[in-house]
């Protein structure tokens, strides 16, 4: 490759970032204002040079400079061809400030990153965006390195060990437990906000699925010696009943529950445990309704703030709620 081209494809690419960063629809340079940008870049050119630089980028690289006459006539670059639009990226920004998983700074360096492929006057909108996001961020800075490790060992077909960390009453993520948790590692799940690691546990050659707050795994390694277990049962796993039976993704067996409720309450249970739920009219003012869920004390706590609800069956889960009920009551 000889230096000529080497010089050549440096000014293309100099006139291209100018473009990217300076220019949108509703603002552009003047060829004047172009040529002393590139100078003061270290890339001097000609009027002339740049046209065919233009005639390069729309021809070469597929993306359309604008050029408005006129009064104010001026070179641009249009949202559509950038590679992520102005309204796709507020959404993108929104989706990482209103994520729990991600850090506040890592949050703050992705969309800055992201801030970088568009124009300077459209990064003001993206900062107006951030405002008035208040949510719970998770302070685990190393969620996206374990992310990318757990990826690894799934296109690898190796199982993990890590260690779970809770929160103690310092406020602090400590370890639960001295053991290493050895896992299969199948999928992720984003639900209610928080990232999830979906897999199978083998208790004494039994499979068994289970699932982890991302944000709360550490010291993350791939075990090589061994493939992961689960095959099987993961060939019959859908995200979608997964987490509607499992009320804050908490992990146990599932079992079929029968509750009476009244009418209005129908499209609570819906949206909670999904449309495949049985619904059975029993007089104008009740439903019988029959679901599968994990009888967690979170789903039970959710039971009660329903109201005007009772659990008919099965026994287990009724004893459940009565001592529920027992341990709260003033």
């Amino acid at each position: 490759m000889t230096s000529s081209n080497n010089i050549t494809k440096s000014n293309i690419l100099a006139l291209l970032k100018i473009l990217m960063e300076q220019t949108d629809e509703e603002h552009s340079l003047s060829m004047s204002e172009i040529l002393r940008k590139m100078e003061e870049s270290g890339h001097k050119c000609s009027q002339q040079t740049i046209h065919s630089y233009i005639d390069e980028i729309n021809r070469e690289l597929g993306i359309e400079v604008i050029y408005s006459r006129g009064r104010y006539a001026g070179y641009s670059i249009s949202d559509n061809d950038r590679i992520i639009r102005k309204t796709e990226m507020k959404i993108l920004v929104d989706l990482i400030n209103a994520t729990n998983f991600i850090t506040p700074q890592k949050s703050k360096e992705l969309i800055e990153n992201l801030k970088s492929i568009i124009s300077i006057y459209e990064q003001d909108e993206l900062d107006r965006t951030v405002f008035g996001v208040n949510v719970a961020k998770a302070n685990n800075e190393s969620i996206l390195r374990n992310i990318d490790t757990i990826q690894d060992a799934i296109r690898q077909d190796k199982q993990i060990s890590f260690e779970y960390l809770q929160w103690n009453e310092n406020k602090r993520l400590v370890k639960n437990g001295d053991d290493l948790r050895v896992f299969s590692p199948w999928a992720f799940i984003l639900a209610n906000d928080r990232y999830y690691l979906y897999g199978y546990k083998n208790s004494n050659g039994k499979v068994e699925e289970r699932c982890y707050r991302v944000d709360k795994l550490k010291n993350i390694r791939i075990i090589d010696a061994m493939r992961r277990d689960g095959r099987k049962e993961f060939k019959n796993f859908d995200a979608s009943t997964y987490v509607s039976r499992r009320k804050e993704m908490f992990s146990g067996d599932e079992k079929e529950i029968t509750v009476r409720i009244k009418k209005h309450l129908a499209g609570a249970f819906i949206d909670q445990f999904g449309i495949d739920i049985e619904i059975e009219k029993e007089n104008e003012e009740y439903l019988i309704v029959n679901f599968i869920a994990v009888p967690s004390n979170i789903f039970l706590g959710w039971i009660i703030g329903m109201g005007d609800v009772e659990i008919l069956s099965p026994e287990s889960v009724r004893k459940n709620m009565r001592e529920l009920i027992e341990k709260v009551k003033i």
